[in-house]
This record gives structure tokens, C-alpha cells and sequence, in this order.
């Protein structure tokens, strides 16, 4: 059997307690989770967000597009009751209208 060391308490020679609680174990029982997992969570979602947005950005460019080449074929043919010169103006108005979506 072998001897731990063994220190006796007494004036000479005072007791302390050691802290063991480490300042991660701290915060992961204050915030209910592990700081290091909740940062990873953050930046993944971070992630999964900016490939969404980027996504659905490259969708709606693809639908508004789509849209305007039909609505622009409709428009022209429903408009030719109109004079040439308000047509004209009308189609290069929505023109840039959808030009502005598209930019963005």
C-alpha cells in the first residue's frame, strides 16, 4: 500500500480550498451550454443563413426574369391600342423597373 502524503491543520500551517471549477465550466453552467458549442452553432447558422439568402436570391432572379419576359410579351400585345409614344414610354419604364429588381 502505498502512503499518501499526509499535512496536519493547525496554526502553523492554515487549510484554503482550491478551486477546480474552470471558468469553461463556469459559463457552461451559466449559459446551459458549452461555450465552445454554442459559438459552432453560431457560425453554422451563420453559414446555413448566407447560403439561403444567396439561394433564394439566385430563385428570385431566375422567377423574375422568367416573369418578365412572359409579362413583356402580354404587355406588348395589350397595349397596341395605345399611341406609339406612350407605349414606348410605358415599356421603358416597367423596362427599368425590372431591371432595378433584377440588381439586386
Amino acid at each position: 500500500m502505498t502512503l499518501i502524503k499526509q499535512e496536519k491543520i493547525d496554526v502553523t500551517q492554515p487549510s484554503y480550498i482550491q478551486p477546480f471549477a474552470t471558468t469553461s465550466m463556469i459559463e457552461t453552467f451559466l449559459m446551459g451550454v458549452s461555450p465552445d458549442v454554442y459559438a459552432t452553432t453560431l457560425t453554422e447558422l451563420e453559414k446555413s443563413l448566407t447560403n439561403f439568402a444567396v439561394e433564394l436570391k439566385e430563385v428570385l432572379a431566375l422567377l423574375i426574369s422568367s416573369l418578365w419576359r412572359h409579362t413583356k410579351k402580354n404587355l406588348l400585345n395589350s397595349i397596341e391600342a395605345y399611341g406609339r409614344g406612350r407605349r414606348l414610354k410605358l415599356i421603358c419604364q416597367f423596362n427599368h423597373f425590372i431591371e432595378t429588381l433584377l440588381r439586386f
